[in-house]
C-alpha cells in the first residue's frame, strides 16, 4: 500500500515549487496560496526548473502539462521521469475575443467555429501545439522582447 498523493495544499505548505516567472501557473499558485506560505521559486525556463527539479533544488515544478513534456522531450527524458501528483488549477477555457466594433453578423460566425473546433477535439490539439513550442530565448529575432525604457 503506497501513500496517497498529498493535496495541493498540503504542497504548498511544505514544499518548495519552481514554475517560470509570469507562467499561467505562478498566477494559479498565487491564487491557492491564501496563507502566503508557498515556497515558490521563479525562473526564466521550464528547463531551470527540470535543472532544479534534479539536482533536489525544489521538490515540485509546476507547469503546463504539454509545457513540461516539451521540455522533458528537449532533454531527451522520457515522461515517465516525472510523476504528474496534482493539478493547480481548473481546465482553462479558450476565449476568441472581438473588438466591440466588430459586426455581430461576425461574431456569430466566430462562436460557431469555435464551437465546432470544440466539438471536433481540433481545440485541444491546436491548444497542445501552441503550448508544446519552446519559449523563444531573449537573443530569438522572432521573440517579442520589448527593448528596456530610457529612465
Amino acid at each position: 500500500m503506497h501513500d496517497p498523493q498529498p493535496s495541493l495544499q498540503q504542497i504548498l505548505r511544505c514544499c518548495s515549487i519552481c514554475t517560470v516567472r509570469k507562467d499561467v501557473s505562478e498566477e494559479a499558485l498565487r491564487q491557492q496560496d491564501s496563507e502566503h506560505t508557498m515556497q515558490l521559486v521563479l525562473t526564466g525556463s521550464h528547463n531551470d526548473c527540470l535543472r532544479m527539479l534534479r539536482s533536489g533544488s525544489v521538490a515540485y515544478m509546476a507547469g503546463s502539462p504539454y509545457r513540461i513534456q516539451a521540455t522533458l522531450q528537449q532533454s531527451s527524458l522520457p515522461a515517465s521521469f516525472l510523476h504528474k501528483t496534482t493539478a493547480i488549477a481548473p481546465v482553462r477555457t479558450l476565449f476568441l475575443a472581438a473588438s466591440h466594433g466588430t459586426p455581430s453578423v461576425t461574431v456569430n460566425k466566430l462562436r460557431h467555429a469555435m464551437q465546432q473546433l470544440q466539438q471536433s477535439g481540433e481545440h485541444e490539439r491546436l491548444l497542445q501545439q501552441a503550448l508544446s513550442r519552446p519559449l523563444p530565448g531573449p537573443g530569438d529575432n522572432a521573440a517579442a522582447n520589448p527593448l528596456p525604457s530610457k529612465p
